[in-house]
């Protein structure tokens, strides 16, 4: 017996589709709520409809199941009465979308020369043209976006049309950029800056000139008020692109007068707003600078110069209207909407007052609409996840669908939605100052209480019932990790919180073990947890894996078993710390600024503690530099390039830091006010101010000195490896070569500062030769080089400069001060050494007692003055 078929092949008519989305028959699920076209596609496929072209087949999936849709295109509501089986778009949304919005003239989302616009979709057919074409009424409307902007004066001139001559001469000759405009009026007596700008915005709202590529030009409205008739093109610029003054002037003709009170609250009354005087007082400034009367006490009075001239305006204005009128109704009998062609009763009273060509013409538009097949195919009862990745397999835009718009279409209910059920919760999680955390966060801590996972596979797993029925706990498992992170952490607002991710694992985490279940060694090793994934940068790459991974781990943690992180471990040092610039897109940054913030910071002023969640703008957190940023470029502006260091940013209050502005430390210190000072700078990670080089200014040394203290607080907060125990880790030979590097260094300079050239004298006699033969026999095979190329030390292996030194024991003593601690640490190298040379697996003990060893050497070398 044939299997039944999963897809049936069908058409339908354009009024029969309409009606069917409008009914609720055909739905678009609320997965796809993505796609925006382009307003020339929307016409594109109006004309393919019109030419009978082929606009693809509409795949629909005819199920009776019930999941999310669309209730509403634009503000058109749609019927979604119970159906026993309903027809979801799976491909097709932006095509029926488009001809149902077109349809309604509805206002949607959609794009124009790529720029997105959510207004109605107007889109006619050009009768004399044979073709779809935007709004042609438009051109209207667009008057009604005069601008409201503040308008300011011209000071330092009592002659504005002169001004404004001068000035668009001035764009003529010289198509200026906006910085020589702003040059040539700043060089105006009286035109400050500011002002300058203004003058500059409010010319270009009135049209008198345009940018190009090689800079400002005039348009033809400019070049009249240079040549023509100066008063006429100002005045019909001002009624054009400067909103009231079309009112103000029909006032001022008729009344020959204006008080201001007055005129403020008539045009207040015609705009349905509360218009400022001191918005309306400008227009009169202007007019009085025009010449058209003078403005006194309050109150304008127009001149018979001023009456003439707003005569020869307001006269220009009725024929323009007049002829606007005319084209308006010409443009009726030429241009039809998509609702005036296909609906029978819009389409009667529009064919009626048509001339027989222009009539003859829409009838064929209509034919066109009415005989155009749509092709459907039809996928019949199968189940979302199918339906889904037949979406995904034909969709001609590649798009892999939204994890989260699945699931909302997926889980929905009669007694769920999902989409309100996560808005509900963003507005709980901004009272937290966590609305940074995204959906998908959301929905993989849901999963990974649920099904133990958190990528794509393991959601959509996830059974549609399981989604309401552990909501709940999954909002409450959220709820507690993000007390942990902002009581134990003090990660106080998620825009510094390394990685959303983070979330996932600690939900998980708290899915099992209670708030109050937990002693300080488990909260030690869970906020340790946090710093190591933070400063590896785990998330970086292949999240949605290792979230899973953590969650595995996590769970073992919980229930007290042995439990593996697999970090990489972090590359730390003062370098990377002070290379690391202000960024807010960075998850290294953030976690410096998490770890400055959970010292609980003090005002450099007053001591007072720096909250991140202070409701009074005063006292809220900013981000500060230490060393200003005005101070560096004018000072030291061979370190500006080094400003937003993160090793030179600390919290400060908003109110505080306003007052640092340009000073050095060095000033702005002594003037703080505080009476403990250290504890305040302390909080923020510079524990000596005598050995900071802020009282000197030095900021390099500054960065470096903060630099290291910040590195010693992370690695506290993560329990982490020193820099040699994370070389170990990554390169097993590079700690060996480096030790032997610098045993070579410190060997020669003790000895040379001791005994000048003759030191090699002083290393023993047996290794002395041994070394050297080994030399000569190297010169003997290789030609060019001789005994003075090759340093006697390279021969030599731990065991070796331990005899050296315990030779010269009295030149070493006052660097190294214990023979005993010597011989100890250079045999716990020589060691690790040989099993890691060997290519032999070293043992953990081997490993710590090397690293310690590594470390010991290091200070050595440094307190020698060996980097």
């Amino acid at each position: 017996m044939d299997e039944v078929a999963k897809v049936k092949p069908d058409s339908i008519g354009f009024d029969e589709l309409m009606i069917a989305i409008r009914k609720g028959k055909v739905r678009i699920p609320d997965f796809q709520r993505d796609f925006v076209w382009e307003l020339s596609q929307i016409i594109r496929l109006l004309d393919s409809i019109y030419n009978h072209y082929p606009v693809g087949s509409l795949l629909f999936w005819q199920t009776d199941a019930q999941i999310q849709a669309f209730r509403r295109v634009g503000e058109v509501e749609l019927r979604y009465d119970e159906e026993p089986s309903v027809q979801y778009v799976l491909d097709g949304q932006q095509r029926l979308t488009s001809l149902f919005a077109s349809l309604e003239q509805a206002s949607i989302a959609h794009r124009i020369n790529g720029k997105k616009v959510t207004k109605n979709v107007q889109i006619y057919f050009d009768l004399d043209e044979n073709r779809f074409v935007s709004n042609p009424f438009e051109k209207k409307e667009a008057k009604a976006t005069r601008k409201k902007e503040i308008l300011r004066t011209i000071p330092g001139t009592e002659d504005y049309i002169d001004f404004l001559q001068k000035f668009l001469g001035m764009v003529d000759r010289d198509n200026p950029s906006a910085e020589q405009m702003l040059d040539w009026l700043n060089s105006r007596p009286g035109i400050t800056s500011g002002r300058a700008r203004s003058i500059r915005r409010q010319t270009q709202y009135m049209k008198l000139y345009l940018e190009s590529e090689d800079g400002f030009v005039l348009t033809p409205q400019g070049r009249s008020l240079l040549s023509g008739e100066p008063m006429k093109e100002i005045l019909l610029s001002l009624t054009q692109w400067i909103c009231y003054f079309s009112e103000i002037f029909s006032q001022l003709f008729k009344d020959r007068r204006a008080d201001l009170s007055e005129t403020v609250e008539r045009l207040s009354e015609v705009f349905d707003e509360q218009i400022k005087p001191y918005k309306i007082k400008a227009r009169f400034d202007w007019l009085d600078g025009l010449g058209l009367g003078s403005f006194d006490k309050d109150e304008f009075s127009l001149s018979e110069q001023g009456t003439r001239s707003l005569k020869e305006v307001l006269g220009e204005l009725s024929s323009q209207e007049e002829q606007e009128g005319l084209l308006e109704e010409e443009k009726k009998k030429r241009y039809f909407s998509v609702l005036q062609i296909t609906d029978l009763d819009k389409f009667v009273e529009t064919a009626a007052g048509l001339d027989p060509e222009r009539r003859s013409r829409l009838q064929k538009v209509r034919k066109r609409f009415d005989s155009y097949p749509f092709s459907v195919i039809h996928v019949l009862g199968q189940p979302i996840e199918t339906a889904c990745e037949i979406f995904e397999r034909i969709n001609n835009s590649g798009k892999v669908l939204n994890v989260v718009d699945l699931m909302v279409a997926k889980s929905w209910s009669t007694t769920f939605n999902l989409r309100e059920c996560l808005n509900k919760f963003r507005k709980e999680l901004k009272r937290e100052r966590y609305e940074e955390i995204p959906d998908i966060t959301i929905i993989q801590c849901l999963s990974a209480i649920v099904t133990g996972g958190a990528c794509r596979k393991h959601i959509l797993e996830i059974e549609r019932g399981l989604v309401e029925d552990n909501w709940k706990r999954t909002l409450d498992c959220i709820r507690l990790a993000i007390d942990f992170l902002k009581d134990e952490l003090q990660v106080t607002h998620a825009k510094i919180l390394p990685y959303n991710a983070c979330l996932v694992p600690i939900a998980s985490y708290f899915n099992i073990v209670q708030p109050n279940a937990m002693d300080n060694d488990k909260r030690r090793d869970l906020a340790r947890w946090f710093w190591k994934v933070s400063l590896s940068n785990r998330y970086d790459r292949s999240a949605d894996t290792k979230i899973g991974e953590d969650v595995t781990e996590m769970g073992k943690f919980a229930r007290g078993e042995d439990a593996f992180f697999e970090y990489e471990p972090p590359h730390l040092s003062v370098d990377r710390i002070v290379s690391q610039k202000l960024n807010l897109g960075s998850a290294f940054c953030k976690t410096i600024l998490c770890a400055f913030n959970q010292r609980g910071p003090k005002d450099f002023k007053d001591g007072a503690p720096v909250s991140l969640t202070s409701f009074s703008k005063f006292n809220s957190a900013e981000l500060h530099h230490v060393f200003p940023v005005a101070y560096l470029r004018d000072k030291d502006l061979d370190n500006y390039s080094m400003r937003d260091s993160i090793a030179n940013v600390a919290l400060a209050r908003s109110s505080s830091n306003k007052q640092h502005s340009s000073r050095p430390p060095s000033i702005y210190l002594k003037g703080c006010g505080n009476e403990k000072p250290s504890d305040a700078l302390a909080s923020h990670l510079i524990p000596d101010l005598s050995k900071s080089g802020l009282l000197e200014d030095d900021f390099k040394a500054f960065v470096d000195y903060r630099g290291q203290a910040i590195l010693r607080e992370v690695r506290k907060l993560s329990g982490d490896m020193t820099e040699v125990e994370i070389l170990m880790r990554n390169e097993k030979n590079k700690p060996i070569d480096e030790f032997e590097n610098g045993m070579r260094r410190y060997i020669t300079a003790v000895l040379s500062s001791k005994h000048g050239d003759k030191w090699r004298e002083c290393i023993p006699q047996e290794l002395r030769q041994d070394a050297e033969d080994k030399i000569e026999h190297e010169v003997r095979k290789t030609s060019g080089k001789t005994k003075d190329d090759y340093d006697i030390l390279d021969r030599f292996g731990s065991y070796d400069y331990k005899k050296i030194i315990i030779k010269n024991w009295l030149e070493f003593e006052s660097s190294i001060k214990s023979k005993t601690d010597f011989k100890f640490h250079i045999d716990k190298i020589a060691e690790y050494r040989n099993p890691t040379q060997h290519v032999r697996d070293t043992t953990d003990v081997q490993k710590a007692v090397g690293a310690a060893a590594f470390t010991w050497f290091k200070e050595i070398f440094k307190s020698a003055g060996i980097s």
